[in-house]
């Protein structure tokens, strides 16, 4: 990796783009529009559920453990429920579970470094559609190496083996499969797998865009990061709730998640559903020892 120092001591590597992900991301969106298409003359109520149903089940696999389980230690999980999970965030195509969690130590140990924080928010509306989508195709960050030895959690290890197997079953071939017990493949494919997953995207790039952004949230005046706590004043309060529904609740209190990165709550449990799930899991004894710091 090229070494880059904000006062001038290095060189700034170029925004580098993928032509998988630009590719994948144009076909979501052309999918997703003649989901709605398909919606209009063949609605299916199940479909409606069945893409629902999906989106929490693959969303909270990404938000509980991959993001407060793995990459913060927020608490001990027990060893079924992260087989589970694992298996189940692959329908989100969010990346393997240790290639997220290291991208995501990077954001937190490096925020707003250009180079070293894959999502490096920036200013204005552009700035934040830029760190939402932009970024993701085109990005300066270059990944760590990964590591594979037996310091790395067994079921990591195990999910980045069958990664992209489970993923294609998960986020295609069961949704199909469902749907089609009504006669909706198609439905199955564009709704409940692409109109589904392009939300599911969009629900967790909304993190790196609204949550680190001034049009959205507020912070102390001179505070250190671009993290904010989403705000609900004025025009706000109109499209800030879908923000915390399509990213189940990791919006909320962003500014206090990157002052206590290991706390299992990320801030307004009382109505973020990711916190609310992890109590839940703690009365079935699933997950426990929650970390308050």
């Amino acid at each position: 990796m090229i070494s880059y120092n904000q006062e001038g001591g290095g060189a700034m590597p170029r925004r580098k783009i993928s032509w998988e992900i630009a590719g994948f991301f144009l076909f979501l969106t052309i999918a997703s529009v003649a989901g709605l298409w398909w919606e209009w003359y063949h609605f299916h109520w199940q479909t409606i559920v069945l893409a629902v149903a999906m989106y929490l089940l693959c969303g909270f696999s990404i938000t509980v453990y991959y993001h407060r389980g793995i990459t913060h230690k927020s608490f001990k999980m027990a060893r079924s429920l992260q087989y589970v999970m694992a298996i189940l965030s692959t329908g989100a195509l969010l990346l393997p579970a240790r290639k997220w969690r290291m991208r995501h130590e990077d954001h937190h140990q490096f925020t707003d470094d250009p180079q070293l924080d894959p999502n490096c928010a920036r200013a204005g509306f552009w700035g934040s559609l830029d760190v939402h989508i932009g970024q993701v195709i085109c990005s300066r960050y270059q990944d760590r190496l990964i590591a594979t030895d037996l310091s790395v959690d067994p079921v990591e290890l195990w999910q980045a083996k069958w990664y992209w197997p489970m993923a294609v079953s998960v986020g295609f071939i069961m949704p199909i499969a469902l749907a089609s017990l009504w006669d909706d493949a198609i439905g199955g494919f564009l709704v409940a797998s692409c109109q589904r997953m392009w939300l599911q995207y969009n629900g967790a790039f909304l993190v790196n865009s609204a949550a680190h952004s001034a049009l959205f949230g507020t912070k102390p005046l001179g505070h250190w990061s671009s993290a904010t706590n989403l705000s609900f004043q004025g025009w706000r309060l109109f499209v800030s709730p879908l923000f915390v529904v399509l990213s189940l609740g990791e919006v909320l209190g962003h500014l206090f998640h990157h002052k206590r990165q290991a706390s299992w709550d990320t801030g307004w449990w009382r109505v973020n559903p990711t916190s609310l799930l992890i109590l839940a899991f703690e009365r079935l004894g699933l997950v426990w020892d929650l970390r308050e710091y």
